[in-house]
């Protein structure tokens, strides 16, 4: 059973509103899911370690130490490819940005010459790249083949959300 329920109401300006059952549970679930915070991005990981997990047989289903390694990296990772963007836009005029439920961060900018679609479409290729290059060393070689497959899926639906005309919040 759920420790708390949530009901999402689209509201008549678009946007969405959050209706709370549970103040307690509100509280925890915001301390979790807080923007910045540690437990937001161990949150992303775990989410990822989940949707693995969730693919593979149960012969080749992770350990708990892969797990905890997995999600280690995986926050690493996040920290690093924000890093990276944030200082290759540092001095530019930022014309589009989001970020995904895996973490990634993409920031573009018109001054470039690059049109943005193909800077935040190479951004979210090189993260799909380097998580798969990260946890590579902790996966069996059938548990990396999952996650391959995972990141493709990934890769292929931010890249469909792009083309659907929402190219800043891939």
């Amino acid at each position: 059973m759920h420790r708390f329920t949530l009901i999402l109401i689209a509201t008549a300006a678009g946007a969405s509103a959050v209706v709370w059952r549970n103040a307690g549970a509100q509280n925890e679930l915001k301390a979790r899911l807080s923007y910045g915070s540690d437990n937001f991005h161990r949150t992303q990981a775990k989410g990822q370690v989940a949707q693995l997990r969730n693919r593979l047989d149960r012969a080749d289903a992770l350990t708990t130490r892969q797990a905890q390694l997995m999600e280690q990296i995986l926050i690493a990772e996040r920290d690093r490819q924000e890093r990276e963007v944030k200082e290759q836009y540092a001095s530019r005029r930022v014309s589009a940005g989001g970020s995904s439920w895996t973490g990634m961060i993409t920031i573009a900018s018109d001054e470039l010459g690059i049109s943005i679609h193909d800077q935040l479409l190479a951004q979210i290729l090189d993260f799909s790249r380097q998580q798969i290059a990260a946890v590579a060393p902790v996966l069996t070689a059938q548990q990396l083949k999952v996650y391959q497959q995972i990141q493709r899926e990934r890769v292929a639906q931010q890249r469909a959300f792009m083309e659907e005309g929402h190219p800043q919040s891939p």
